[in-house]
């Protein structure tokens, strides 16, 4: 107001009074501004220099500063302009600006971990201390130690807890990989994340939200993917860089115009110029884009640990695959058995007691096979130790009991007979998996396992190539049977092979994704330039790989290959629009084709051109491919 006051003084006359008092009076009223609504850019400038950055609020905070002290000198001195309204509106609507791009940020950001992923959003509070008293649904955030909380049918569980009221069946894939219903009833602990199978069920927390299994999972994901990536960390050198040219540049746009018209015009070509080519957007290039592919990946249950997993896959070339539940249906079945004449009564239930407990997809086909009634008490089990790609190994009383592939038991000095190597050789001439089991230095049972390949195995390794990616089957599993199977998908392949020899040969093809069970496979995950799970629970895969997916695996892969390529393609999209508008602004601005009002519109406009162009672009990224899930869902 008082600014229209004096722009008409220009026109229609004004007394000096007048003016001075208009003057001093903006004076005071900036005042404020500059000393509680700028502090946030000052304070980001000096927090730069003290650590030799020149951050991007840097030409901000001078150009604000400059424009201040220009006016306050043009006060004193009784100057006809002043510019403490531009001052005023430049703060004003860089904060505007501010606000609208963490608004946004805020909302992209949100949910791009492993919560979000397998987390409940809401639970249902319980009122009272019964079952059936009324519930309120609640974001998980507010629940408390102690609330009472009601889980559906078909609902995850949304805090660690203990069952008190109900029974039925959970599914806890999603921390420990194992598939199977697990029956619960009162007095139980139920995990956050697990799915309630049956009736509804009432628990009390014990760990609510971030406290749970889940929720300290979470917040490792979040630490990871809080680090800057390779792509993060150059945007952050490129405008630095540009930071210093802009305030060379802006030197010489000063001089030049004091030179040619004057201090007064000189001031706002160059405040124009501090402020519209303000290199904020060159800086939110990469960091934007990559929250958004997590945050999309994330909806599409496929969780990745940080923004460089992502660059990486981009430029992957070389793909290993483990067999048995990756390429395959993983749920395979006994097709040929044999046991020798004399073998032990108690044999079977020494293989169930062996096998309780592991999640490997051959011990499920052994209990099937077996049709163990689980009421029935199993033998004690002494020392039992899983060996990841050879079998598992016990005592009981003074035998010791050993299951696995026969190449393995061999190695250990088991004894086969004729008739046991005849059926050995039926078996692998079937192209079906051998697992043999063996009471002390005698084999007893030999069991040939089928397991078929997935129906989109032929299209997965169709994308690969379409990727420009080579793959080969990597699997400890029986010569005959990984040549069948890599035969027909017409890759490469690479049988008998142990946990030490996967990783070697993975460690020495890299840049190279090993793909596989985030247990069994983790060393050779570890070895990986990136590593994938696609089985086993979220907690032990998290710590071999570098991306774990929950369903769908072949399409979640495919699909998280080509979004971080989309993301790639997107982030040097931002750059080039990035560095179109700080040059072309800027240009204008220094030319005196901008003012200082214009110029903080449009800086913020730079910011919200690279979050339209990474959501549009990106938009449909790491949708899985099989199951062509509506756009709504990514939104």
């Amino acid at each position: 107001l008082i600014a229209v006051s004096l722009y008409q003084g220009w026109f229609t006359g004004i007394e000096t009074k007048y003016q001075t008092f208009l003057h001093y009076t903006s004076l005071v009223l900036t005042l404020p501004v500059i000393g509680y609504a700028a502090v946030p850019f000052f304070r980001a400038a000096v927090s730069g220099l003290r650590v030799g950055i020149l951050h991007m609020d840097l030409p901000i905070s001078i150009g604000i500063v400059a424009g201040f002290l220009v006016s306050v000198w043009g006060t004193v001195r009784g100057a006809d302009h002043v510019y403490f309204d531009s001052v005023c509106s430049l703060v004003f609507f860089l904060l505007v600006g501010r606000w609208l791009q963490r608004a946004g940020l805020d909302k992209i950001t949100a949910g791009t971990g492993i919560w979000h992923a397998f987390g409940p959003a809401s639970a249902l509070r319980l009122r009272g201390n019964s079952a059936d008293a009324p519930a309120d649904e609640v974001f998980i955030g507010t629940l408390r130690e102690d609330d009472l909380v009601r889980i559906p049918g078909g609902a995850r569980v949304p805090a660690d807890g203990i069952l008190l009221f109900g029974e039925g069946s959970i599914n806890r894939a999603v921390l420990s990989g194992e598939s199977r219903p697990i029956p619960v009833r009162q007095g139980d602990e139920l995990h956050a994340g697990a799915v309630n199978l049956g009736a509804d069920l009432v628990m009390r927390v014990v760990a609510p939200y971030r406290q749970s299994r889940l929720g300290r999972l979470a917040r490792q994901v979040e630490d990871a993917q809080a680090e800057k990536s390779t792509l993060v960390r150059a945007s952050d050198t490129m405008s630095t860089y540009f930071v210093a040219v802009l305030l060379t540049v802006a030197i010489a746009t000063l001089i030049y115009w004091i030179r040619a018209e004057g201090v007064t015009v000189a001031v706002e070509h160059t405040l124009a110029l501090l402020v519209v080519a303000c290199p904020c957007a060159l800086g939110l290039a990469a960091p934007i884009a990559m929250s958004v592919a997590l945050g999309k990946a994330a909806k599409a249950g496929i969780v990745v640990k940080n923004g460089e997993t992502l660059e990486q896959l981009a430029r992957i070339k070389r793909a290993f695959v483990d067999k048995t539940g990756t390429l395959t249906e993983g749920v395979p079945r006994v097709v040929r058995s044999y046991w020798e004449k004399d073998a032990p009564a108690e044999s079977s239930s020494l293989i169930i007691g062996l096998e309780a407990g592991s999640t490997h997809p051959y011990a499920g086909a052994l209990r099937r096979h077996l049709a163990w009634d689980e009421r029935q008490p199993l033998p004690t089990i002494e020392d039992r130790n899983e060996i990841p790609g050879c079998g598992v190994v016990g005592e009981n009383g003074s035998s010791r009991v050993r299951i696995g592939s026969p190449r393995w038991l061999s190695g250990e000095g088991v004894h086969f007979s004729a008739e046991a190597q005849a059926e050995l050789a039926v078996i692998r001439a079937e192209a079906l998996s051998p697992i043999g089991f063996a009471l002390s230095a005698r084999l007893v049972a030999l069991f040939g396992v089928g397991d078929a390949l997935r129906e989109n195995s032929d299209w997965f390794v169709r994308e690969l190539r379409s990727l420009d990616i080579d793959t080969t089957m990597l699997s400890g599993d029986d010569r005959a049977v990984v040549e069948a199977r890599a035969s027909q998908l017409g890759i490469d392949c690479q049988a008998n092979v142990a946990p030490e020899a996967k990783a070697q040969a993975v460690a020495e093809a890299n840049p190279s994704i090993m793909i596989g069970d985030g247990v069994n496979d983790a060393l050779a995950m570890r070895q990986a330039t990136v590593g994938v799970a696609v089985a086993g629970g979220a907690e032990l895969s998290l710590l071999a790989s570098d991306v774990y997916v929950s369903e769908g695996p072949l399409e979640s892969v495919v699909a998280v290959l080509r979004g971080a390529r989309s993301t790639l393609s997107t982030i040097k999209r931002n750059f080039a629009l990035s560095l179109f508008y700080n040059v072309s602004a800027g240009g204008l601005a220094a030319f005196g084709y901008i003012t200082p009002l214009v110029a903080a519109i449009l800086m913020p406009l730079s910011s919200a051109t690279v979050i339209v162009s990474s959501l549009a672009f990106l938009r449909g990224s790491f949708q899985r491919q099989h199951e062509k899930l509506t756009e709504s869902r990514w939104r």
